[in-house]
């Protein structure tokens, strides 16, 4: 009886043993929850100040933000490096055209004109004109815009001087031939008057000698030399505009002959034929003089016309137009 009570009371220690342990063990269990909840409810923290969960959520937001800035700014770039590359491409187009085209062109009218004008053809009305509205196209890009579009800004600076000599000089040249026409008109009437008067003063002098024929018996070599000349006038300069043969034929050998006779000293029809060929032998050289110029003039222009092209040539190779 008592062994067999000994026996109960220790399996019920061995029990409350085991009971012990297994309450133990979910203490501890109990424990490790609780530390894990509180883990995760008090993180580490970055500096004692933010969790590293946040820290990582505000960099992924601020990469993702930056990244779509940078694509952005890509874009605008790239947007932008085409724009000014078809910028290069339209100015390079059109002054190309100035170059090789309305240069061209201008230096051939001019460079016609100063070989081709004479006494004889006279100054044209108008200056020659190219109708062109590259200069105003140009313009219209605008000087910042076209800078800020190309690296080599002082050979496109020189550019720009150079396109705007040359627009410049294109309504230069028309005052010029305006006041050259001007001018040669004011020369040109009264020569054409003068020389009107002066062949009616050769045909009444001719006509006086033929009635006077007595008085005249030395002068028969004049006669003969005016009645000519008045005959070739009509037949050949009356219709048409050939000064400097006129001056040459006519009315030069009228007065050195009317000189070298001494008739003009003895008379008077002969000394109003030797004054008004004075007065025409000046008009004709004033004319004379006025061509000249007007020639040299577009000489000149046609000069400053080809050294600008050469000049732009020069400056268009230097720059990357692509």
């Amino acid at each position: 009886m008592s062994d067999n009570r000994t026996n109960i009371l220790n399996e019920v220690a061995l029990q409350t043993d085991s009971l012990t342990s297994v309450l133990r063990e979910q203490n501890k269990a109990i424990d490790r929850i609780a530390n894990e909840i509180d883990t995760a409810s008090n993180p580490d923290k970055l500096f004692d100040l933010f969790s590293y969960d946040t820290v990582f959520t505000v960099f992924v937001t601020l990469a993702i933000f930056l990244l779509g800035v940078i694509v952005d700014r890509l874009i605008k770039l790239n947007d932008t490096y085409k724009s000014k590359k078809d910028l290069r491409i339209y100015f390079h187009t059109y002054l190309e055209r100035i170059t090789n085209s309305t240069c061209d062109k201008l230096s051939g009218f001019y460079k016609n004109i100063y070989q081709d004008i004479d006494i004889d053809t006279g100054i044209p009305i108008t200056a020659p004109k190219i109708l062109t509205g590259d200069f105003e196209r140009l313009k219209d890009i605008g000087g910042n815009v076209i800078f800020h579009a190309i690296k080599e800004k002082r050979n496109l600076s020189k550019i720009h001087s150079y396109l705007d000599f040359v627009e410049k000089l294109i309504p230069e040249i028309e005052r010029f031939h305006s006041h050259c026409r001007i001018e040669s008109d004011k020369l040109l009437n009264p020569f054409q008057e003068n020389l009107n008067n002066y062949f009616d003063l050769l045909a009444e002098f001719v006509e006086f000698a033929r009635i006077n024929q007595s008085n005249y018996e030395d002068y028969q070599d004049f006669i003969q030399l005016v009645s000519n000349s008045i005959s070739i006038y009509h037949q050949e300069y009356s219709q048409s505009r050939k000064l400097r043969k006129l001056y040459r034929e006519i009315i030069r050998p009228i007065q050195d002959k009317a000189i070298d006779s001494n008739l003009f000293r003895q008379d008077q029809r002969c000394f109003g034929i030797v004054v008004l060929g004075k007065e025409l032998s000046y008009q004709y050289n004033y004319l004379k003089r006025l061509t000249i110029e007007f020639k040299m003039g577009y000489r000149r222009f046609y000069n400053d016309i080809r050294d600008h092209k050469t000049k732009l040539e020069l400056e268009t190779k230097k720059i990357n137009w692509r």
